[in-house]
């Protein structure tokens, strides 16, 4: 029903043209004859739904990555400027949409010494770009101070998320909001209990209990994602 709704939003788009990105995709692709009107809804929906699911993943992956990492979480709190660099570590350490790069080879190359025949399927793995030890020192330490982070947990290139600089900010707001209003905050189960999403699934945790105390308040909540 969703999708249907997306259509006709879309359709009734089409004919009255505004300043937005999906005006721009229908007057400069889709008028064009570039790509049809099912591929116009799959882009729409994928803008609609790819920044919702994965910054609410990597909102609990900085949570329990910040409490599993108590002194670089005090450092934060005492130095709200490093905040940025944290996030964008956060983003390496943990990349959300590490499976999206699904690709087929549009003719032979050879990569890294490894040869790959056209129409054979890859994926771009950027979870695995993101700890290249050739591109990070010590890619599996967690450093909310790294510098240079050349991470592309939003992809590269043409291919680069639009919403990169949206998630950033968002994140940011997220993280030091819980950490500041509740500075208490910890997850209610150890940590070696937390479940992992499947991995046909955006990465994340398939829930996530935590507990705060504020005053004589204390509080529980689950983050659940089945």
């Amino acid at each position: 029903q969703k999708l249907s709704d997306l259509h006709a939003l879309l359709l009734v788009q089409c004919w009255s043209a505004e300043n937005d990105l999906i005006s721009e995709v229908i007057q400069k692709h889709l008028k064009k004859g570039e790509i049809t009107r099912d591929q116009l809804v799959a882009h729409a929906f994928l803008l609609l739904v790819a920044g919702n699911a994965t910054v609410a993943s990597m909102i609990n992956f900085g949570v329990v990555t910040l409490l599993q990492h108590p002194d670089q979480l005090e450092d934060l709190k005492k130095d709200p400027s490093l905040w940025p660099s944290a996030v964008k570590e956060i983003c390496r350490y943990h990349t959300a949409s590490s499976f999206a790069l699904r690709r087929v080879a549009i003719r032979d190359v050879e990569i890294g010494g490894v040869k790959i025949k056209k129409d054979e399927g890859i994926i771009a793995l950027n979870q695995a770009a993101n700890r290249d030890p050739e591109a990070f020192k010590d890619p599996d330490r967690f450093d909310i101070r790294r510098n240079p982070n050349p991470h592309v947990a939003f992809g590269y290139g043409t291919h680069l998320c639009p919403g990169e600089y949206l998630s950033y900010k968002q994140l940011e707001l997220a993280l030091e909001g819980l950490f500041t209003r509740l500075p208490g905050l910890k997850v209610a189960v150890p940590f070696n209990q937390l479940q992992y999403t499947p991995p046909d699934r955006d990465v994340g945790f398939v829930e996530l209990p935590v507990t705060w105390k504020q005053g004589k308040d204390e509080g529980r909540a689950i983050n659940n994602k089945k």
